[in-house]
């Protein structure tokens, strides 16, 4: 591209041409300056059409903000958007989450709680949902079931069958009752774990169990359970000194009948 002095130099040079062939140097002046002008146009114009525009740079997807929500009542935080999934812990009624996403079809939320991220059902929140919440999925799909060797995990319910695990956690200082609920069937096999956090080295804690069934005949309702030695549990309350090495491990499982629910109301004790 030509720079400003080699225009200057090609319109003295016009001048000059005119002035020695007899012209009128005025009109020879304004010709030159016009010639450059133009000159100096069209390589502007080129100069720009062959530009290499600027990359325009991805706009990054801002992150959630966490959405503040409370649980309406006691409910199961699982690791997905379904009953499947198996249950992190038992959220009190009342208690505060952070909102940070939902599922497709609008039917369970991802919270974070004490710092774990985990899903609860879109019938147990209360809160104001904003309209632009991501749009999540699980981080992977329900794990299968694992068998159980024998029947004995179930109380002597018959052949092993698939396990499903629970866990409710207490808190050394908390003596409020926690529960946690589902509903067995078929050959399934329960196994609900209670755990006291905020104990240190051997310490324990006792801990008051009260297990329910919802069904017409609890004497179906096989259960093992440490400190429990009734035959027929259902209905039916007993203590358990809870240490961090020693949980209170209970399984359930059907003998002749189709489904139960079973609910698990825990405290330590005052």
């Amino acid at each position: 591209m030509r720079n400003k002095p080699t225009l200057l130099v090609f319109a003295v040079l016009t001048v000059l041409l005119l002035a020695a062939c007899g012209g009128n140097v005025d009109a020879a002046v304004a010709t030159g300056i016009a010639q450059t002008q133009q000159i100096s146009s069209l390589e502007t114009a080129a100069a720009g059409a062959q530009a290499t525009p600027e990359p325009t740079q991805a706009p990054t997807e801002a992150e959630a903000t966490p959405v503040p929500i409370t649980t309406s009542r006691d409910v199961n935080l699982r690791t997905g958007d379904s009953t499947a999934y198996p249950v992190i812990t038992v959220v009190s009624g009342g208690e505060t989450l952070q909102l940070t996403g939902v599922n497709q079809a609008g039917t369970w939320y991802q919270v974070s709680f004490r710092n774990t991220s985990g899903w609860i059902s879109a019938d147990f929140i209360e809160g104001e949902i904003p309209d632009d919440l991501p749009v999540l999925a699980p981080a992977a799909p329900p794990p299968q079931a694992t068998a159980t060797s024998s029947g004995s995990g179930g109380g002597g319910g018959g052949s092993g069958g698939p396990v499903s695990n629970y866990v409710l956690i207490l808190d050394a200082n908390d003596t409020d009752n926690k529960s946690i609920s589902d509903t067995v069937s078929g050959n399934n096999v329960h196994r609900i774990t209670i755990q006291v956090q905020g104990l240190s080295g051997s310490n324990s804690v006792e801990v008051d169990i009260a297990f329910q069934c919802d069904t017409s005949q609890p004497e179906k309702v096989k259960l093992t359970a440490p400190g429990a030695t009734d035959n027929v549990i259902c209905n039916n309350n007993w203590s358990h000194q809870v240490s961090s090495s020693n949980p209170a491990v209970i399984t359930v499982q059907l003998d002749g009948i189709n489904s139960a629910k079973w609910t698990v109301i825990a405290n330590v004790s005052p």
